[in-house]
């Protein structure tokens, strides 16, 4: 019994001491108090940069720190996310103060923030544009702030040269992470002289800022006409390129250019003129009906808003920017033709359609030259055209297919008989050479004619005198030598001789050239002797036989025509004295 008691006693006493101790170490606990500080209490910050803060905490129990910015339009405060006692401060982009406060528990601390801006140009003065926008109603424009009804992005003019005196303090209008603007803390306009020291002389008058929208017009991509008398300068702009000052003056309605698109590369005739500037806001405009425009090929469907559509329009309304419509075309059907590969090269010509055909037409063929049984001839043979297909249709062109048969000639004999034609011209005294036929040539010798070897006919020596005069070849304009052609056809080689006076150039046995001339008469050269008998006027033409050349020694064949004048006269003589000796007989007989 007494152990049971005695532990029920030391029970309550531990658990009396336990208790004891929690209490005395919660008054203990009450007696340390605790402390925040910063290591900055008074900074100047310009804007857009920052400042970094930390705080220290000593006594008590240490909880997260928090931080708060009195005015967070001029700057604000963010704690660092692994350390609380951490923090950057970001200078905003309006000048003032603002209190940052750190708190942990009960304890706070606290830093002045002054904010500033464009360091080291408060109070100067300094280069500038001036920009003046167009407004149709006054009151859209909203003081202090940008973007409004009545000031379009579009709709103000180059920017003028000038200077402004920068205030020592700005008021917010808006910001971006690319620029600022500021203005001034009136909030209604700038008409204060201590700032707007520069303002370019040509804004005086209306008639200067008329100018100045005039000369804006490429910019605007439109015309405005002013009716305010003065410009309002109601905000100060600080750009990456500098500063601007921007104005406003009332003015009539903007007017817009309604334009018209041919809506192709080609050449288009008829088109409508482009108005210029001509339509103001909430005008609507009618499309021009008495000019069709005219492609080649195409019928046009009308006007469209887009290059790619084929929605037509007769109107158009415009809003805040000029108007543009595009032709819409449609492709007419056409005809052409072609040849199958196997075809004639030359001595043909295809056919052509040049006209345009539209929906539901009958595309026909139309040629009438090349019909069934057409024949053309080459070097190797015939041709016979064969006709035209029905035609197929590919898109919007037909095209007919004409085929064709080939015949190639028969095969001629190695050796052949070839017409020779013999053309000439003389010159005198140095003269131009003249054609002069009037003279026979006659063939020296008939040469041997092997189709595609080089043949060379000679004419008699009779050909170097004429009217009295000895003449030469002149060989750089004769040519000499002429190929034998397999010519079934006509069988003809054309040769041509230039003789002059004074010139002894020429080889009267080998004379040769191209001219073709298929005048005068003609003589068989006998192939059992090798000197022709020719007789010609005009061009003097002779038969050269190509398949015999032995020599007759019966025929003498001297080349000298003086011996040919003595056997003349021998003969003459014979026959003079024989009828005088036939008279005396008679005589005697009587």
């Amino acid at each position: 019994m007494k152990k049971k008691l005695m532990a029920i006693l030391l029970a309550v006493a531990l658990v009396g001491m336990y208790s004891f101790g929690s209490i005395a170490s919660v008054f203990a606990d009450d007696a340390t108090t605790t402390t925040i500080s910063l290591d900055k209490t008074a900074e100047t910050v310009y804007m857009g940069k920052t400042l970094d803060l930390t705080a220290t905490v000593t006594g008590g129990t240490t909880s997260d720190a928090t931080w708060v910015s009195s005015n967070e339009n001029v700057a604000t405060v963010k704690a660092d996310d692994s350390d609380s006692t951490k923090a950057t401060v970001t200078a905003e982009k309006i000048s003032g103060t603002s209190t940052i406060t750190v708190t942990s528990g009960s304890a706070t601390a606290t830093c002045v923030v002054t904010v500033k801006s464009n360091a080291g140009d408060e109070g100067k003065t300094v280069n500038c544009k001036y920009y003046v926008h167009s407004t149709t109603d006054a009151s859209k424009i909203t003081f202090g702030t940008t973007g409004s009804t009545g000031q379009s992005a579009s709709n103000y003019t180059e920017g003028v040269e000038g200077t402004i005196t920068l205030p020592s303090s700005w008021s917010k209008i808006d910001s971006n992470e690319n620029r600022f603007y500021t203005a001034d803390a009136s909030g209604t306009s700038l008409d204060r002289t201590d700032i707007l020291t520069g303002v370019p002389s040509i804004f005086d008058s209306i008639t200067g800022i008329q100018s100045v929208f005039d000369q804006s017009v490429k910019k605007m991509n439109k015309t405005v006409e002013v009716t305010g008398t003065s410009v309002t300068w109601y905000v100060i702009k600080k750009h990456n390129d500098g500063y601007h000052v921007d104005g406003y003056v009332t003015a009539n309605d903007l007017i817009y250019a309604l334009n018209y698109d041919k809506n192709t590369s080609e050449e288009v005739s008829n088109m409508p003129s482009n108005t210029g500037a001509a339509y103001k806001t909430t005008e609507t405009a009618t499309l021009d009906s008495t000019n069709t425009p005219v492609r080649e090929g195409y019928t046009f469907k009308g006007w469209a808003l887009s290059r790619n559509s084929t929605t037509n329009v007769t109107s158009v309304k415009f809003d805040k920017e000029p108007i543009t419509v595009y032709a819409i075309w449609e492709q007419k059907y056409s005809a052409k033709y072609d040849w199958v590969t196997n075809a004639p090269t030359t001595g043909v010509t295809l056919p052509t359609d040049s006209s345009y055909y539209d929906t539901g037409d009958a595309i026909k063929n139309i040629d009438k030259t090349y019909t069934k049984g057409y024949t053309i001839s080459d070097a190797n043979g015939i041709w016979t055209f064969s006709g035209w297909d029905e035609g197929t249709l590919a898109g919007k062109v037909k095209t007919y297919t004409g085929s064709w048969t080939f015949k190639e000639y028969p095969a001629v004999a190695v050796t052949s008989t070839y017409n020779v034609i013999a053309n000439y011209y003389t010159s005198t005294d140095g003269g131009e050479y003249v054609q002069d036929n009037s003279s026979v040539v006659n063939l020296k010798d008939a040469t041997v004619a092997t189709v595609g070897s080089t043949i060379s006919v000679t004419p008699e020596d009779a050909w170097a005198t004429y009217n009295g005069n000895t003449y030469g070849l002149d060989e750089s304009k004769s040519t000499l030598t002429k190929t034998a052609v397999r010519d079934p056809l006509t069988n003809t080689l054309t040769l041509s001789y230039y003789r002059s006076v004074s010139s002894d150039n020429g080889n009267s046995d080998n004379n040769n050239a191209d001219n073709n001339n298929n005048g005068g008469g003609s003589s068989s050269d006998n192939p059992s002797n090798n000197n022709s008998d020719g007789n010609g006027s005009g061009s003097g033409s002779s038969t050269g036989t190509a398949v015999n050349t032995t020599t007759d020694s019966s025929v003498p064949d001297t080349g000298d025509n003086s011996e040919l004048v003595l056997w003349s006269v021998l003969g003459l003589t014979s026959i003079a004295l024989g009828g005088v000796v036939i008279a005396l007989r008679r005589k005697e007989a009587e």
